[in-house]
Parts: C-alpha cells; sequence; structure tokens
C-alpha cells in the first residue's frame, strides 16, 4: 500500500463526504481524492438509511464504515473527535457465590 501523505486530513474528507450523502438521503457516487465513495439507499421508503462503500484506490478494497476507513488510513487508535468520549475498559461481570448460603455446608 502507498504511504498517505496526510492521512487525518484525507479521513475528514472521506468523512464530510458520506455526511453530506447520508443527509441528502438519495443514491450518490463521489470520488475524494481518488478514492470512490459510494451511498446506496435502502429499498424500503420509510427508512431513513442506507449503505457506505469507499473503495481504496491502491488496492480496489471495498470499505464500509468508518471504523474500517479508519483502520486502512492507519489512524484506528486515534480518538474519533474532540466530541467523542474515549471508551472505558469493560469491566468484568460482579463474582456471584459458588455456594449457597442454604446449603449444605453451612452445618445444618
Amino acid at each position: 500500500m502507498a504511504k498517505i501523505r496526510k492521512p487525518a486530513k484525507l479521513l475528514e474528507q472521506l468523512v464530510e463526504c458520506i455526511s453530506q450523502m447520508k443527509a441528502a438521503h438519495q443514491d450518490a457516487s463521489q470520488e475524494v481524492q481518488g478514492w470512490e465513495v459510494t451511498y446506496k439507499t435502502r429499498p424500503k421508503a420509510a427508512s431513513k438509511t442506507g449503505d457506505i462503500r469507499v473503495i481504496d484506490p491502491t488496492d480496489g478494497q471495498a470499505l464500509s464504515s468508518v471504523v474500517a476507513i479508519r483502520r486502512k488510513l492507519g489512524l484506528a487508535d486515534e480518538e474519533t473527535s474532540a466530541h467523542s468520549p474515549a471508551k472505558s475498559p469493560a469491566k468484568s461481570p460482579a463474582k456471584l457465590p459458588t455456594k449457597s448460603p442454604y446449603g449444605g455446608r453451612d452445618g445444618r
């Protein structure tokens, strides 16, 4: 894969393009610095959803999420924006007692 000079700037442009396509809510295709960005609405008329597809010009890989684009650009470890909270590590579930308080081992 060719080294992208300003991956953060490219990501910003791709996300802006995707946001505009989603806001317009109609099928669209556009090129951003050689990357092909496509938005396809879902067939259900009442649905306000659609699918994105972004194709990397260097290897033709199709990406279907902003997270996948971030990974492809090598930005996966950076915080998504100043407005999004940092993810906290998942807490392990509380341990339940292995013996019943009324079981046969309490001397009754």
